[in-house]
C-alpha cells in the first residue's frame, strides 16, 4: 500500500502550507500532494481552493491577486485551528519544492490550473528538483495532452470525484483503454464514491490495464482496513486497491506497519 499525506498532514496542520508538509514528511509518506495554482501575476503557488474565504477568511481569488497579496493572507485555517498555527502564508511552488527536496520527499502535483505546467517545470529544473518518480495530477485527458508538453517523465494520475462519466461507458474496458491512451498510469478516486459502481470490475479491470488506484481519503483507521480488506480474485489475478490518501499521513503508516500489503 502506497501512503498519500493529503495537503500534507492536513487533519492537525492548515492544509497546504510549509508546516503541514514539514509534519507529513515526518510520517515518512509515499507521497505529499500539492495543489498547483497560478497568480495574477503569473506566480505557482499553492492552495486547494482558489478562493481564500475558507482557510484565509479572505474572500478572494488566487487568480485576481499578486504574490504580494495573497502572501499577505493568513491561511492558518482560524474556522478549524483557532489561532494555533498564526500566522501562516500561501507557499509558492518554489517553496515546497525546496521542501520537499530537503527532506528527499516525493510529491504528487495536482494542477488545479493546468497552465501552470511550463513555469512549475522550469522552477523544477531551476532547483533541480528531479519529476522522475514524482506524480502529476490532471482532472481530464486534455490536461495531460497539454502538461505532457512539459513533463516527460513524471507519472500521470486521472483525478475524480465522481463516476458519473465512466458509468456512462457501456463497456468499461473503452475507459480503461481512454485513460491509457491518454498516458495515464494511475486513478485517484474518491473512496465514498465506490459504491456508485460495480466495485471489483473496477478494482479488477484497473489491474489488468496497470492502472494504480489511489482511494481519497480516508482519515480513519476502520475505513482504511475496510478497502485494504477489498480483494477481488479473478482468472488467476489477485487486485487491490494499491494507494491510500488520508489528512492524517501518521495513522496510514501506522496502519501500513501493521497489516503490510505489496
Amino acid at each position: 500500500m502506497l501512503i498519500f499525506a493529503h495537503r500534507g498532514d492536513s487533519g492537525n496542520y492548515p492544509e497546504n502550507t510549509l508546516e503541514a508538509y514539514a509534519s507529513a514528511a515526518a510520517a515518512a509518506p509515499d507521497y505529499i500532494e500539492a495543489d498547483i495554482r497560478l497568480s495574477a501575476d503569473g506566480e505557482v503557488v499553492i492552495s486547494h481552493d482558489n478562493n481564500l474565504k475558507r482557510t484565509g477568511r479572505t474572500d478572494r481569488n488566487i487568480s485576481d491577486m499578486t504574490l504580494s497579496e495573497i502572501k499577505a493572507i493568513d491561511v492558518s485555517f482560524a474556522d478549524k485551528f483557532g489561532d494555533k498555527y498564526s500566522p501562516c502564508r500561501v507557499p509558492t511552488a518554489r517553496e515546497a519544492l525546496s521542501l520537499f527536496a530537503r527532506n528527499r520527499q516525493k510529491c504528487i502535483l495536482e494542477l488545479k490550473d493546468a497552465k501552470a505546467a511550463p513555469k512549475l517545470k522550469a522552477i523544477m529544473d531551476e532547483i533541480k528538483f528531479r519529476e522522475k518518480g514524482n506524480i502529476i495530477e490532471v482532472w481530464s485527458a486534455e490536461d495531460a495532452e497539454y502538461a505532457k508538453r512539459y513533463f516527460r517523465e513524471a507519472f500521470f494520475y486521472f483525478v475524480s470525484s465522481n463516476f458519473e462519466e465512466y458509468n456512462s461507458f457501456h463497456d468499461k474496458t473503452e475507459y480503461f483503454n481512454k485513460l491509457r491512451a491518454a498516458g495515464f498510469s494511475g486513478w485517484a478516486f474518491k473512496y465514498a464514491k465506490l459504491c456508485d459502481i460495480d466495485s471489483e470490475e473496477f478494482i479488477y479491470l484497473a489491474k489488468i490495464y496497470g492502472i494504480t488506484l489511489l482511494a481519497w481519503n480516508l482519515d480513519n483507521e476502520e475505513t482504511v482496513r475496510e478497502a485494504l480488506d477489498i480483494c477481488v480474485r479473478k482468472n488467476g489475478i489477485s487486485a487491490r486497491i494499491d494507494a491510500i490518501s488520508s489528512n492524517f499521513p501518521s495513522m496510514l503508516t501506522s496502519v501500513r506497519a501493521q497489516k503490510p500489503f505489496a
